[in-house]
């Protein structure tokens, strides 16, 4: 049965507006929440208490419930029993071929586990066979995710409090329902770092075709933190997602993850490089770089080659990441140098303020930044800053070269 999740069909579900999460409070009415997007995980403020932690275990008696839902049971049967009418399904008999999906569909729900395996049977007949049965027991899924989907919003309430219920929420995701799967990421998202055992059931949506599935996945794991560190080649591969937007998700959680993301520090080189790419994807690759802290001598080469013929934005960007590398930044002097006169008035201020920060590294910009200092503001200077601001920036100048030659011989 080809699932809504095989089908790229991980739309928005009804209950998100453009406002953002509606999550439902204690009294059973919906209020906003931050929708997942936003740079900081959303934290509930909520206080642990004996309450509280009755209410975690009571939703999650309530999501063990509704999983153990099968609608109505005719007759007990076995494992057994169910893979050999599964194998019937294949013969070469027709009447013993109907007779077997009769028998899976008399059985019920019990059997829909091993259904979904023989949809992957190189015997075709017995695949479209079980898939035809799995159609059969859609209005049990769907009763399933409505009775799942109030317990599972209730948990994002709590935040990182619902932490107990991880295992069972990764139960939830392999429920065949779209909408519940959406909201399952989120209040993964909302529970932050402990969610890590979820990792590898998030890692395979991004074989999604809906992007806002593949996005909000990869934002989801971005909230997990360092903790996600077994999805870096699914983050790193998502980095030539065609939909900028997943891209530069995949980009922004790299670097959530830290230090344990170092092996995707080549993807990221390349999507910085690569000047097709979107500016705010390349501005998240050069940000993560710097969280990321790894092979410093190759980043900053790799950052200052990308500074070169961009715009403001990417370059402001760049110069942060580059910054964050300290002393390592010398690598980019000639870069920073050049930057002194950019046309931009917050990347010349960038650029000056990295190199005050790098200290004795930076005396080879010594000689660009008094030049700078004691140059007359051109027409076009004046024109471009306003005198006040023009002054400013060769001030800044003066005051970056006493804080690079203080440092001298220290």
């Amino acid at each position: 049965m080809a699932s809504d999740q095989k089908k790229g069909k991980w739309a928005l579900p009804t209950s998100l507006s453009a406002a953002g999460l509606l999550l439902l409070s204690g009294t059973g009415e919906i209020t906003n929440a931050a929708q997942p997007g936003q740079k900081t995980p959303p934290t509930p403020k909520v206080a642990e208490d004996d309450t509280v932690k009755q209410k975690v275990q009571a939703l999650i008696s309530e999501i063990k419930t509704h999983l153990a839902y099968i609608g109505e049971v005719t007759r007990k049967t076995d494992k057994a029993e169910i893979e050999g009418h599964i194998k019937a399904l294949g013969s070469e008999v027709y009447h013993e071929r109907e007779k077997a999906s009769k028998a899976l569909i008399d059985i019920g729900y019990q059997a829909k586990p091993e259904l979904m395996k023989a949809l992957k049977n190189p015997d075709l007949e017995i695949a479209r066979r079980a898939e035809r049965v799995l159609e059969t027991f859609r209005p049990i899924d769907a009763m399933r995710a409505k009775k799942l989907r109030y317990p599972v919003i209730q948990l994002g309430r709590y935040g990182a409090l619902s932490k107990d219920a991880v295992p069972l929420l990764i139960e939830v995701l392999k429920e065949d329902n779209s909408d519940l799967k959406w909201q399952v990421a989120t209040t993964l998202w909302y529970i932050g770092p402990a969610s890590e055992p979820a990792v590898p059931s998030l890692i395979d949506f991004f074989k999604d075709r809906d992007p806002k599935v593949r996005e909000h996945v990869a934002k989801t794991l971005g909230a997990i933190g360092p903790g996600a560190k077994a999805a870096v080649p699914a983050l790193a591969g998502a980095l030539k997602d065609k939909e900028p937007d997943v891209a530069k998700a995949a980009a922004t959680t790299l670097g959530n993850i830290g230090p344990e993301a170092k092996t995707a520090v080549t993807a990221l080189l390349e999507t910085l490089k690569d000047s097709s790419n979107d500016i705010e994807t390349r501005r998240s690759v050069a940000e993560s770089l710097a969280k990321i802290g790894a092979e410093p001598k190759r980043v900053v080469a790799g950052l200052a080659e990308a500074f070169r013929g961009s715009e403001p934005n990417l370059k402001r960007s760049v110069i942060s990441a580059i910054a964050k590398f300290g002393p390592n930044a010398k690598e980019a002097m000639p870069m920073l140098i050049e930057a002194i006169g950019d046309r931009d008035s917050s990347v010349a201020r960038a650029a000056i303020s990295t190199l005050a920060g790098m200290g004795e590294e930076a005396k080879a910009a010594v000689p660009a930044l008094k030049a700078f200092r004691d140059s007359k503001p051109s027409e076009d200077e004046v024109i471009r800053w306003g005198k006040a601001l023009t002054e400013q920036i060769r001030r800044q100048a003066g005051t970056a070269v006493e804080a690079i030659e203080k440092t001298k011989g220290r």
